[in-house]
């Protein structure tokens, strides 16, 4: 990848848990992934304690090939 740019599009709090909308954006060359991706954060003491994130892991194969594990 040459670059991930991180657009936030929607954020929530309830408690200590925060919840994320976002897309991630990755550059390669002539190419680029929108990947559309949901974080969870758990936040303690003003630190994040566990993070979460889910997205469709087809839709990053069929636009890069590369497996992620």
């Amino acid at each position: 990848m040459d670059s991930i740019e991180i657009i936030n599009t929607n954020v929530a709090a309830e408690g200590p848990v925060v919840f994320t909308e976002r897309i991630d954006r990755f550059r390669w060359g002539k190419k680029v992934l929108d990947l559309p991706v949901a974080g969870v954060f758990e936040v303690h003491g003003g630190k994040i304690t566990a993070h979460r994130d889910y997205f469709d892991y087809r839709t990053w194969l069929d636009a890069t090939g590369i497996p992620l594990g």
